[in-house]
């Protein structure tokens, strides 16, 4: 009952006081006032150009947080498989393919770091959010991928004779983006410290299967242009899919 009488003697209390609405001319000037400081639409160029700016500063920042053990790792993993093919004879196109997917895999654990540690809340509410986090750093392991990636091709290319540079691409390209497609998509949805483990020894073992089956390898290489051409388009397709969903912040299913 007291509470009651309280809220009708503020109820009544309120009811001696009005608002009074602006009128026509006072919305209006109100309006030209705010027009300075609305932006100027921006064209389809600028805007992805300022996007692409935004992502190429921020990555740039996070290149200091990426642990060393993940640039020292990969360096070595390259340099030991140029020295297999140079002083062992080993066959360069194996070589290429078994390495091609090792750092954007080895780099996933980094991208989702945050969500490991349990960050991934706070991260979403920071100025830069987790997805910016997770796509800048994917930018920067992709972009060490192909850079390192393209050193070895050229230093097989140069050191090698009769090496079909062509073939090397190809043996580096389609591994890099089937792989890293299948460990993105499974990393997603499940935590890094196992999916990374686990996809790095199924592609050892698969690239050591291929590398010691005669038959495998001509089955490989007798396959036609046209095959090829598929699967790196469905692989890219399938990656490019993952990377959108990291893009959109699709909730994560390991946090749940």
């Amino acid at each position: 009952m007291k509470e009651e009488s309280v809220e009708e003697e503020i109820a009544n209390y309120l009811e001696h006081y009005t608002v009074e609405y602006p009128d026509d001319d006072a919305i209006d000037q109100t309006i030209e006032s705010l027009r300075a400081y609305v932006p100027e639409p921006q064209s389809n160029g600028a805007a992805i150009r300022e996007k692409l700016q935004g992502l190429l500063r921020h990555s740039a920042r996070e290149i200091s947080v990426i642990g060393s053990l993940f640039w020292v790792m990969n360096v070595i993993f390259f340099i030991c498989g140029f020295s297999y093919v140079l002083f062992f004879e080993g066959d360069p196109y194996s070589t290429m393919f078994f390495l091609a997917p090792i750092p954007f895999l080895i780099g996933l654990g980094e991208v989702f770091k945050g969500r490991e540690a349990g960050l991934y809340e706070i991260e979403l509410a920071c100025k830069y959010s987790a997805q910016h986090i997770m796509m800048s750093r994917l930018f920067v392991i992709g972009t060490y991928n192909f850079v390192i990636s393209a050193v070895l091709i050229c230093a097989l290319s140069v050191t090698i004779e009769n090496i079909l540079l062509l073939k090397l691409v190809g043996y580096w390209i389609l591994p890099t983006t089937l792989v890293s497609s299948v460990g993105l998509f499974l990393t997603i949805r499940f935590r890094s410290s196992i999916t990374v483990p686990v996809t790095l020894a199924i592609w050892f073992t698969t690239s050591m299967m291929i590398s010691q089956s005669v038959d495998m390898k001509n089955y490989l290489e007798s396959l036609s242009a046209g095959v090829y051409s598929i699967a790196l388009i469905a692989s890219l397709v399938f990656l490019f899919l993952q990377i959108n969903r990291i893009k959109r912040g699709v909730r994560i299913e390991a946090n749940d």
